[in-house]
């Protein structure tokens, strides 16, 4: 164990994977699949994020085409608005929000 620099639990979870002399494969560092969102679901937070007035940065506007949310917003305000906005329909999850905000927007907060 010293030679290799591993630990007693790093040999307990080998041997535990161990059955009828195959090595069963793992699944640390693998999750299930996720249920998918409906496109419905996506648009109305696409929708929802495009609600908010967005300006150019006064000094950047030269080198990023970033835009700028009112400083008194955050995500979390923005969820909660966009909770309140409509309950009979499905609403997608905070983190399913942020990763459309993070990945298709190219938004911050002043």
């Amino acid at each position: 164990m010293n030679t290799l620099g591993i630990s007693k639990d790093f040999i307990y979870g080998a041997l535990n994977q161990h059955s009828n002399g195959v090595l069963t494969p793992s699944k640390q560092g693998r999750h299930d699949k996720h249920e998918k969102v409906k496109e419905t679901v996506v648009q109305d937070v696409r929708d929802h994020i495009n609600s908010f007035a967005a300006i150019d940065s006064h000094y950047c506007s030269a080198r990023t085409n970033k835009k700028y949310l009112d400083a008194l917003l955050s995500l979390a305000k923005m969820y909660r608005l966009y909770e309140e906005a409509d309950k009979e329909h499905e609403r997608a999850s905070i983190d399913k929000y942020r990763r459309i905000f993070d990945e298709e927007f190219n938004l911050a907060f002043h």
